[in-house]
C-alpha cells in the first residue's frame, strides 16, 4: 500500500478524474473538503472523513479551508 499528501489551499480545486480514485482511500487529516457532483451538489467533509471517490459522479474537488489529505493506494 502507498501513501501520499495533497495539500489545498482555501479555494483551490482540483477536477475529478475517475481512473485516478480506483482503489483510493481519502482521510481528511486537516481542514475542510467540498465534492461536487456532475450536477452541482454539493456536500462538504471535514477532519477524520474517510471518502472513498471511486465510481462517483463527481466533476471537482474543492478545499474550503487550507486542507491536507491523506491519499491510500493498493496501487
Amino acid at each position: 500500500m502507498s501513501r501520499g499528501l495533497l495539500v489545498l489551499d482555501t479555494g483551490e480545486t482540483r477536477r475529478y478524474d475517475p481512473p485516478a480514485w480506483v482503489g483510493v482511500l481519502v482521510v481528511v487529516a486537516d481542514g475542510e473538503l467540498e465534492l461536487e457532483t456532475v450536477h452541482g451538489h454539493r456536500r462538504r467533509f471535514g477532519h477524520g472523513s474517510v471518502l472513498a471517490l471511486s465510481g462517483l459522479p463527481l466533476r471537482l474537488l474543492r478545499a474550503v479551508t487550507p486542507t491536507t489529505l491523506i491519499i491510500l493506494s493498493r496501487r
